[in-house]
Formats: C-alpha cells, sequence, structure tokens
C-alpha cells in the first residue's frame, strides 16, 4: 500500500512538473514570435527606408552630374545613411540567430 502511494504522489509531482515545463514552453514561444514579428516589422520599415534613399537619392545623383561638392555630400551622407541601416539589419539578423541558437540549445536537450 504505501508502495503504491509514493508511486501516485510520484506521478502526481511529475505530472504537474511536466504541465509546468508545458506552460514554460509555451510562454517562451509566444514570447519569442513576438520578438520575431518585431524584427520582422523593424527589418522591413529599414527596408523600406533604404529603398526610398535608393529611388530617390541613389541612381539619380549620379546622373545629374555637375552638381559640385553639394551633390557628392548628399551622396555621401546618403550612402552612410544605407549603410547604417544595412548595418541594423545585419546586426538583427545576429541576434535573430543567437536567441534561435540559444532556444534550441535550452529546449531540445
Amino acid at each position: 500500500m504505501y508502495v503504491y502511494l509514493v508511486q501516485e504522489q510520484r506521478q502526481l509531482i511529475l505530472a504537474e512538473y511536466d504541465e509546468e515545463i508545458k506552460q514554460e514552453l509555451a510562454s517562451i514561444k509566444a514570447a519569442y514570435e513576438k520578438k520575431e514579428q518585431t524584427e520582422r516589422n523593424i527589418r522591413t520599415k529599414l527596408e523600406k527606408e533604404i529603398e526610398y534613399c535608393r529611388r530617390h537619392h541613389g541612381p539619380t545623383m549620379g546622373a545629374q552630374g555637375g552638381r559640385g561638392d553639394a551633390q557628392t555630400d548628399g551622396r555621401t551622407d546618403m550612402k552612410k545613411l544605407l549603410e547604417e541601416k544595412e548595418a541594423k539589419i545585419l546586426q538583427l539578423e545576429k541576434e535573430l540567430i543567437q536567441v534561435e541558437l540559444v532556444f534550441c540549445l535550452f529546449y531540445l536537450q
């Protein structure tokens, strides 16, 4: 009888532990998906800004010619902005990979 009660308690504890783990995993997945969605939104926004910069300042500046230093300064500024946005995208992708790695290592053991 005592052995049966111990086994029953053990099963109950394991069931509770299993439920807690499932809830924590669901919470982590939700947080991960929210972070991923936020990163996608940021990436989309940055890509739109880059595209805008390319459309309005990139190719047309080189074709205009003859404007001197003001045009060169503007082009340099836009190239710098473009590089900053692309660097931000790469940084977000790096962070995403790191989060995915931690997620895989921690929860798929």
